[in-house]
């Protein structure tokens, strides 16, 4: 983990944008983060007055809970670990330990002001302010303090949140998963249209049992728990621009469902190089991409070339949405720097629309969720693409659904790609044509005013064709 101190430039803002916190509160501390997608994080800090250790806490708690929420489908072994993890204080010091082991941690932390406080490691500073410096009083012997006032987070030791569950008879994986890739994980392709970059991956996918058709997809977990504070949202994950629910650009003969707004397609270009979607469809429709910006021309060939290497006529609707929807789980992986606390994170720049997708082979949910509705869209499958939240109001999440025979069903190609330790041609169909039920008992939240009612289960992953 990389180290914050009082001394670095960066410490002050990291402790006013990760935990909102003004370090004139503070006497002293030091932060652990780690880069990229790992949760781990220690930090101690010395407040001036014992008056405010539990205001340091309870910020403590507060940013706790946002890891775990934007951590929640995506990363589960980190989102585990986070919600595990322990706020604790004593006198003027408060501490956040989220390890593997944080019992251990916090019995590290409770020992330091006893009489026989653990060694520390011989490149160890000590110029930071004994207890008793700091006027806390040493107990004799060497048991830990048995008065550690905990924080008020109501998760302080509790067990992660449950994760999704799986539609019956389905194998649920193990937790987490680094998402299957045709390709090693460090290479990143030049063009997506080159030689069989977007063909058929070199081994068979794994996948899970399949359900039968009758068989109902709705859970029956509780609904997701409040966040035990009201922090201000946290950054968005989805653009600006994204509404609350997009319908995809339908046929002259159909209309757009029920409750979602409807776009006016708009094939003229934006003045930059923006993912232009109207634009892209109509060059994809009429033949002609010679108005498109550089950006959305390579994006039009590149789906173009993943249509034409993976979809034939005699396909289903059904078998078509599949085929896209593990051919974006193969070759996509969750972009874990959007999720990393580090002052040197590095998301990518389209990590939320298909060109990150298709190039850098990064993408979060909006990407994920963009480049599944653009295929929808160019092989004529009705689809939707709604904006919530996964968890708690204050992390924004994006998803899709698509109409099969009449019928609405819930696709997250996102939380069927989730960051771990499975094999590489692994695919989850978890949140494939599931129900809204189903949805909402596995911590998503929506306008439900404003998109139809998935109910069906005859399309679910597996069914009998």
């Amino acid at each position: 983990m990389e180290p914050l101190t009082p001394g670095d430039g960066m410490f002050e803002d990291y402790l006013a944008v990760n935990y909102r916190l003004d370090a004139a509160l503070l006497e002293d501390g030091a932060v652990y983060y780690a880069d990229g997608g790992d949760a781990s994080e220690v930090a101690v800090l010395l407040v001036k007055d014992a008056a405010n250790t539990q205001k340091v806490t309870d910020a403590l708690s507060a940013y706790k809970y946002r890891r775990v929420s934007a951590l929640t489908g995506y990363m589960p072994e980190q989102e585990k670990m986070a919600s595990q993890g322990i706020i604790t204080s004593k006198g003027n010091y408060a501490a956040l330990l989220i390890i593997e082991d944080p019992a251990a941690a916090e019995f590290a932390f409770a020992s330091c002001f006893n009489g026989n406080p653990p060694k520390l490691p011989d490149n160890a500073s000590s110029r930071s302010p004994t207890p008793d410096e700091a006027g806390q009083s040493t107990p004799e012997g060497g048991a830990p303090a048995t008065d550690i006032e905990l924080s008020s987070d109501p998760n302080h030791t509790a067990s992660h949140s449950p994760d999704p569950t799986p539609a019956p008879g389905v194998t649920e994986p193990e937790q987490g998963q680094e998402s299957g890739r045709p390709d090693s994980q460090d290479e990143t392709p030049s063009d997506p249209g080159e030689g069989d970059a977007l063909g058929s991956p070199s081994e068979s996918p794994v996948q899970e049992s399949s359900p039968t058709p009758s068989q109902d997809t709705s859970p029956t977990q509780s609904k997701p728990p409040q966040p035990p504070t009201t922090p201000s949202p946290s950054a968005s994950e989805l653009p600006s621009s994204t509404p609350s629910s997009t319908p995809s650009q339908q046929p002259p003969t159909q209309s757009p469902p029920t409750g979602a707004q409807t776009e006016t397609p708009d094939a003229t270009p934006a003045a930059d190089d923006r993912y232009n979607r109207a634009a892209v469809l109509a060059a994809w429709r009429s033949g002609d991409s010679s108005s498109l910006t550089e950006k959305n021309r390579k994006i039009l060939e590149a789906a173009s070339d993943v249509i034409g290497s993976r979809i034939n006529q005699g396909m289903s609707d059904y078998d078509k949405e599949l085929t896209i929807h593990d051919w974006i789980v193969l070759w996509t992986s969750y972009d874990e720097e959007a999720s990393s606390t580090s002052p040197n994170a590095t998301p990518d720049p389209d990590n939320d629309n298909p060109y990150g997708v298709f190039f850098s082979r990064k993408s979060i949910c909006a990407g994920y969720s963009s480049t599944f509705q653009l295929f929808m869209d160019m092989l004529g499958i009705e689809c939707i693409t709604v904006a919530g939240h996964a968890r708690d109001l204050f992390t924004e999440h994006a998803w899709n659904m698509v109409k099969l025979g009449g019928e609405w069903y819930c696709v997250d190609v996102t939380w069927d790609d989730p960051v771990g330790d499975l094999p590489p041609t692994y695919i989850s169909h978890n949140f494939f044509n599931v129900t809204s039920e189903f949805m909402r008992m596995t911590e998503h939240i929506w306008d439900e005013a404003a998109v139809p009612e998935a109910t069906a289960t005859k399309y679910a992953y597996g069914y009998s064709r």
